[in-house]
């Protein structure tokens, strides 16, 4: 027989909207302009876009209203 646990899940709150909503939005302007300053990504410039695009999420998300 298998063991069954049922998931108590919590409703989302207006501030878990916003803040994913917000997470939504950074992490597409970070791909935009991602596409602008790194048009081709290889495997030789793998770790510096990765640590650019790492480095822009953190910046953008700390500004209070994500732009």
């Amino acid at each position: 027989m298998a063991f069954y646990k049922k998931r108590i899940v919590r409703p989302d709150t207006m501030q878990d909207i916003q803040e994913r909503l917000r997470r939504n939005a950074v992490l597409e302007q970070v791909k935009q302009e991602m596409k602008d300053r790194f048009p081709t990504i290889t495997a030789d410039n793998f770790a510096t876009v990765n640590d650019w695009r790492e480095a822009r999420i953190i910046e953008l998300t700390k500004q209070p209203n994500g732009e």
